[in-house]
């Protein structure tokens, strides 16, 4: 799945080549937070969809969960509803 980001689709080169029990590619550590936004931006199109594509579990929570919760807000929808249970 390549998508355009505008970015010229850096973000791949941030997805780990290891997936987990779910098949979902694991997010390194050391991603930098403008290419952390496209992928959270992913991760919620995705579970719209009821699919989530990437695991997070990698990335500092300090990091990733205030741009998660940011973008759930900025566009209405809720953690619930999209399946997070933190």
């Amino acid at each position: 799945m390549i998508l355009d980001d505008g970015k010229g689709n850096k973000w791949i080169e941030y997805l780990d080549d290891e997936r987990d029990d779910l098949g979902r590619r694991y997010v390194l550590a050391d991603t930098p937070n403008d290419i952390l936004e496209v992928l959270v931006d992913h991760e919620i199109d995705s579970r719209c969809l009821e699919e989530p594509c990437y695991n997070f579990s990698r990335v500092p929570a300090e990091r990733y969960i205030p741009i998660r919760d940011r973008q759930i807000k900025e566009r209405g929808l809720t953690k619930e509803f999209l399946g997070y249970d933190d």
